[in-house]
């Protein structure tokens, strides 16, 4: 098997053979100390394929580029993955939140306040403590898959969020607290998680709503949709 740093040089190699550059393919051999393996290249004129797809993918780059008003630079930086610093280490796994999988996560804007919310395929909104891990309160049942969420940049208890049905939804979460000072001897009972009525529902889109935000200053917001439009 050809370990990760030949395989560029097998492509060259095959690249040369298949064009019947004899002489040259033995130097780069001699050279290089490996040996040309035919077997460890999948694909009749790999290297080739591998340069067409690149200039396709700028192709549709610059396409794109010029739709979009970006430059070739400009979009080729849209490619790049971020700056290359990853979590490595699991902080706080909080279980249970919710009885299928979890489609979004939205935290509050405040480092200070220990708020994060969810919403899952079960329709519902949950919000949690961030600190404890556990809920403080859960929407009311929605009328589609929960797919996107943002809490108000002043007021993290009023949520966005953007469902499948094509609603978005305005709610006010009243979450419980245990009072401060409550007797260590005998364990608090769970609260009850209350639902909330949502104070306002839009109908604007046809299709799944998969983005909501709050402007900066909290006067407006915006919602996508796969219906291709975006409303203010």
């Amino acid at each position: 098997m050809v370990v990760e740093n030949d395989r560029t040089m097998q492509l060259v190699m095959q690249y040369l053979s298949e064009r019947g550059f004899s002489s040259a393919l033995a130097a780069l051999e001699e050279q290089t100390e490996i040996t040309f393996d035919a077997d460890a290249v999948e694909l009749a004129s790999e290297l080739q394929i591998i340069v067409e797809q690149h200039d396709a993918l700028l192709r549709i780059v610059e396409q794109e580029g010029r739709a979009g008003g970006l430059s070739v630079e400009e979009n080729q930086e849209l490619l790049v993955l971020g700056d290359g610093v990853y979590y490595k280490e699991e902080k706080q796994c909080v279980a249970g939140l919710h009885s299928s999988n979890i489609i979004c996560v939205a935290a509050a804007a405040d480092p200070g306040c220990p708020w994060v919310a969810t919403g899952a395929v079960d329709r519902v909104i949950t919000l949690s403590d961030l600190s404890s891990g556990k809920p403080v309160w859960t929407s009311a049942r929605r009328g589609g898959t929960v797919l996107s969420l943002a809490l108000h940049p002043k007021d993290p208890l009023l949520i966005l969020s953007g469902d499948m049905n094509g609603e978005v939804v305005l709610t006010r979460a009243a979450p419980i607290r245990v009072a401060d000072g409550a007797a260590e001897t005998e364990p608090e009972p769970e609260p009850e998680l209350a639902p909330e009525a949502p104070l306002a529902k839009f109908h604007e889109h046809t299709k799944f709503v998969v983005r909501v935000a709050w402007s900066p200053d909290a006067t407006r917001f915006a919602s996508a949709s796969y219906d291709k439009s975006v409303c203010v």
